[in-house]
């Protein structure tokens, strides 16, 4: 799907990771269209997954009974954004259900249409508050102290879900992709729509390019699948 669940199996592939990807329509397709290359890439570094017959078209009512798998799948689920009748609460629910770890990232107050729902979870006592890849290793106790000790956590880190700023990444670290993205991008944020528009590229190349300055330090994730640019990097000239 777009925003949350692409840039999260982006994110697993640039840190050189692996993902599965469970689908609500059959292997023929692929939805939302502009993740082909995305789904390519998942394929080389993990699994696409469906349960329905190869030829299934995507269809609203298909999503919510595939969640049980995603589930399944998991030791627990991170809820990162929200509204109070987002799709992502019926997997809350199935995690509570199947006895997974339930978390969930704080969003604004007054951005109810990303961040109610996730809210709500946490004030409930339904879900985890996380603000660190350390607060999910807590909680999931045995397995994720071994992760510690494996991904050498132990020692002061900088919050993993805030990266430190770029204090003036230099140009000559970037790809020429990447630098045409930092061209559009402004401070005030802008949609990864209009990013890869401006920039010229296929939007699967966009999403991954954003997920590599985001990496790198060099632009931050907004509420509603936009992008900013962080205070402190500088074009060389």
């Amino acid at each position: 799907a777009r925003g949350i669940d692409g840039a999260a199996h982006l994110g697993a592939l640039a840190a050189g990771g692996r993902t599965l990807a469970v689908l609500g329509n059959g292997l023929k397709h692929v939805y939302p269209p502009e993740h082909k290359d995305l789904a390519e890439r998942i394929v080389t570094q993990g699994a696409l997954i469906s349960e329905l017959p190869m030829d299934t078209a995507p269809d609203a009512h298909l999503f919510p009974p595939r969640n049980r798998i995603i589930v399944g799948l998991t030791l627990g689920v991170l809820i990162i954004e929200a509204s109070e009748r987002s799709g992502a609460l019926i997997t809350a629910r199935l995690a509570a259900d199947y006895n997974r770890e339930v978390f969930a990232v704080p969003g604004r107050v007054d951005q109810a249409e990303y961040s109610a729902g996730v809210n709500r979870l946490i004030r409930d006592g339904s879900a985890q508050l996380v603000t660190s890849v350390e607060d999910v290793l807590d909680g999931l106790e045995e397995v994720g102290r071994v992760l510690k000790k494996e991904l050498d956590l132990e020692g002061p880190k900088e919050n993993a879900l805030t990266p430190a700023p770029s204090a003036g990444l230099p140009w000559s670290r970037l790809s020429e992709d990447e630098a045409r993205i930092l061209a559009v991008v402004t401070r005030e944020g802008a949609s990864v729509e209009a990013i890869h528009a401006q920039a010229g590229l296929e939007a699967g190349r966009t999403l991954a390019l954003l997920t590599s300055l985001q990496l790198k330090g060099a632009v931050r994730p907004l509420p509603g699948n936009r992008f900013a640019s962080r205070e402190g990097f500088t074009q060389e000239t």
